[in-house]
């Protein structure tokens, strides 16, 4: 009989607070696991778990985007508060495709 070996033993959580780390560096999943130094099943298993919305691997990098966004949003809102016509258009724009984002996942989860 094949006896199954727990996730958190091929990839224990103490990785969390990293992933979002570098999420919110603009990483990919794929560079934050090289970063890690996470290979062979553990990075199949990251990967696969980092797409999956229901593992925390996926709200810590999500998490990590967010905060992303935020500062970027943040830095932009200023500048175009001191009448940097550029960051205006840039801030309305992703405005626009933030709002879009949300409402496509709000309706088709995507």
């Amino acid at each position: 009989m094949k006896t199954l070996i727990p996730q958190s033993d091929i990839l224990p959580d103490i990785y969390l607070q990293e992933v979002k780390r570098y999420a919110a560096s603009g990483m990919t999943p794929d560079r934050i696991a090289s970063l890690l130094e996470i290979d062979g099943l553990a990075r199949s298993l990251f990967l696969e778990r980092v797409s999956n919305p229901a593992d925390v691997y996926y709200q810590f990098f999500h998490d990590g985007q967010t905060e992303r966004n935020f500062i970027i949003m943040e830095q932009l809102r200023t500048k175009a508060e001191t009448g940097d016509v550029e960051a205006v258009k840039t801030f309305a724009e992703a405005q626009q495709d933030m709002n879009s984002l949300d409402l496509r996942h709000k309706l088709f989860g995507v």
